[in-house]
């Protein structure tokens, strides 16, 4: 599913169809189960390069000369909801390492850790601590200033193409945006996630990931 094919997975509502125009090629995408033809419960159903299609959605009888493509979703998704703190460092030479350090020596075991850096100067360290009351008070202790709580969700699964395209896919069918997302592979065909919404959308998202 490259490039060259000109296939686009497109975000879909509840009507199960989308189509979308490059030049003189429609593509249309199913995704999931609903109550039109070729749909299938647990399936995406993927159409590329239909070429002088009508200007309709397809009906019964009417699929001439396509190329489907059809794979089943993956089952074995698990999504935690988790809470997300922020801590703003010096962007110098061992300020981070120093940081992780200090909460390493006060028992604090983390789940994902984002580093990047804000301005010329500064640096924020996202954290995910697999217990969030050790992080608190361990801050708190050493005093250092966490910032706002913030809701999101920790994705792990099996690795495979398209690993986090499904999950992000199912965000985009609620029209949910997605404002920060970080996958890795974690070895033994596993993958890990950490996707972050808009705190408004959080109880949504997380029946869209569930």
């Amino acid at each position: 599913m490259g490039a060259d094919s000109r296939t686009e997975m497109l975000s879909l509502r509840n009507s199960g169809v989308a189509k979308r125009q490059q030049g003189d090629t429609f593509l249309f995408v199913r995704i999931g189960a609903c109550n039109q033809p070729y749909a299938g419960f647990g399936f995406a159903w993927i159409v590329r390069e239909v070429r002088s299609w009508p200007g309709h959605l397809p009906r019964h009888g009417e699929i001439r000369n396509i190329h489907w493509e059809r794979y089943r979703s993956r089952k074995d998704l698990k999504m935690t909801k988790v809470e997300l703190y922020s801590v703003v460092v010096p962007n110098k030479p061992g300020k981070g390492a120093r940081l992780l350090t200090t909460f390493k020596e006060a028992g604090v075991n983390f789940v994902a850790i984002w580093g990047y850096p804000v301005g010329k100067n500064k640096c924020t360290i996202d954290l995910v601590a697999e217990d969030a009351a050790i992080l608190k008070k361990a801050a708190k202790q050493l005093k250092i200033k966490l910032g706002k709580k913030q809701t999101a969700f920790h994705i792990t699964g099996e690795n495979h193409p398209g690993a986090v395209a499904e999950a992000l896919a199912k965000l985009a069918a609620r029209e949910i945006n997605v404002y920060a997302v970080q996958a890795l592979c974690a070895g033994n065909d596993r993958f890990g996630g950490l996707i972050q919404v808009d705190q408004d959308d959080v109880k949504k998202a997380a029946k869209a990931l569930a």
